[in-house]
Formats: C-alpha cells, structure tokens, sequence
C-alpha cells in the first residue's frame, strides 16, 4: 500500500454564521461591519489541475 494515494490536512475552516468582522488597520480598503448572512462556497479546480480556488460568499452589513 505504500503506492496508495493518501491526503493531508492542508487547513481547518470554521463556520462564520453571525458575529463582526473588521479589518487590520494596515489593510485596504478598511472593513468593520456585522456578518448577517451566509452564502455559498465553492472549490473550483483550475483546467491543468494544479490549483484549487475558493470562491466562498456573505453578506456584511
């Protein structure tokens, strides 16, 4: 089995279902609002199959 595919870990998500965001002060634009909504997330495999992409939405008042 030494030939058998295996995954790793590559990072943990929590979900965001209601709570503040607000952005570090050194980043632009500035952001400080209330998360009201959740959307939809994608994992998208580009067409050479060498990355992934997520495409993930919310709705911040």
């Amino acid at each position: 089995m030494a030939d058998f595919p295996s995954l790793e870990p590559a990072f943990t998500m929590q979900p965001m279902i209601s709570g503040n965001i607000k952005s570090e002060s050194t980043f632009s634009p500035a952001l400080n609002g209330e998360f009201v909504g959740q959307g939809n997330d994608y994992i998208h495999v580009d067409p050479d199959g060498k990355h992934l992409r997520l495409n993930a939405h919310g709705v911040i008042k």
